[in-house]
C-alpha cells in the first residue's frame, strides 16, 4: 500500500525501524532538532538529506515536499495526534492479544468510517480495516493517509 509513496514519521519511530529508509518510498522524518537550512531552501524550518533520508522540522514542510501522489503518516504517537483530524483515511492493523506497549494509536474520531475490513489470520485474530474520513476539508494538499500497526488491549 505505501510502496511509491511517502512516508512521515518521528524521530523515534525511525529509530525504531533500524535507521534506515524503508525502500521504494520516499521517507521523511520529523525531528524537534533544529537543522540547518539547506544552501537551495530559504525557509526558516531546515530540511537536510541523509542516506536517502530527508530531514525536517515542520510537518506543513515536509507535506509541501512530497513528490508523490500520496503521504502515510507512519508514527509515532505524537505525530498521529497532531495529524488524526487532516488525513483522507486510516489504515488500522488490529491483532487481537495483549502486548506491553508505551506508544498508542489515538481513539477514531466519529467522523471516519469503516469502508473495509480483511480477516487475516486467528488465533490471534488479524483484522486490516480501513476508515475514510466522510468530513470535508479544505485543504490544498495530496492525500494524506495515516498507516499504522496497533495493537489492542
Amino acid at each position: 500500500t505505501t510502496m511509491g509513496s511517502t512516508l512521515i514519521m518521528g524521530r523515534k519511530t525511525f529509530e525504531s525501524i533500524g535507521k534506515k529508509p524503508l525502500p521504494g518510498r520516499e521517507n521523511f522524518v520529523l525531528t524537534r532538532s533544529k537543522l540547518p537550512p539547506l544552501p537551495s531552501s530559504p525557509h526558516k524550518w531546515g530540511r537536510i538529506e541523509v542516506g536517502g533520508v530527508r530531514f525536517f522540522t515542520s510537518l506543513e514542510y515536509a507535506i509541501k515536499n512530497a513528490s508523490t501522489e500520496n503521504i502515510f503518516i507512519i508514527g509515532g504517537e505524537t505525530l498521529f495526534k497532531e495529524t488524526i483530524n487532516r488525513v483522507d483515511g486510516i489504515y488500522l492493523t488490529k491483532i487481537d492479544a495483549l502486548y506491553e506497549g508505551d506508544v498508542f494509536y489515538p481513539e477514531i474520531p466519529a467522523g471516519f468510517k469503516e469502508k473495509s475490513r480483511v480477516t487475516l489470520q486467528e488465533n490471534p485474530k488479524l483484522e486490516f480495516i480501513y476508515y475514510e474520513n466522510t468530513r470535508k476539508r479544505n485543504v490544498s494538499s495530496p492525500n494524506v493517509l495515516i498507516g499504522e500497526r496497533i495493537i489492542c488491549f
